[in-house]
């Protein structure tokens, strides 16, 4: 559960079937808490309701985590350098 709760509910087990069937699913980060993008498009690819739509291999899902995670961090190790120049005023 990544966002701490199931993405729907409803009055029935039926109805909440039939939102799984039929509604989109929410975004993650639409929930309050902080999730990359690069990760939400990730679980929202694993969770697409077309087979055809999701990762057809677990490997391919291993590197689109991979893929993103490295990205992620190079963002995070660009900002602290740009940072670290704006306050020493380079």
């Amino acid at each position: 559960m990544l966002i701490g709760h199931p993405p729907f509910d409803a009055d029935t087990p039926l109805a909440i079937l039939m939102k799984h069937l039929n509604d989109p699913l929410p975004l993650p980060s639409e929930s309050g808490r902080t999730i990359p993008a690069p990760f939400e498009r990730v679980v929202l690819k694993a969770l697409a309701k077309q087979p055809d739509d999701r990762y057809q291999t677990a490997e391919a899902m291993m590197l689109a985590i991979s893929r993103n995670r490295y990205q992620s961090s190079e963002r995070k190790q660009r900002r602290c350098i740009r940072r670290s120049h704006h306050l020493s005023g380079s």
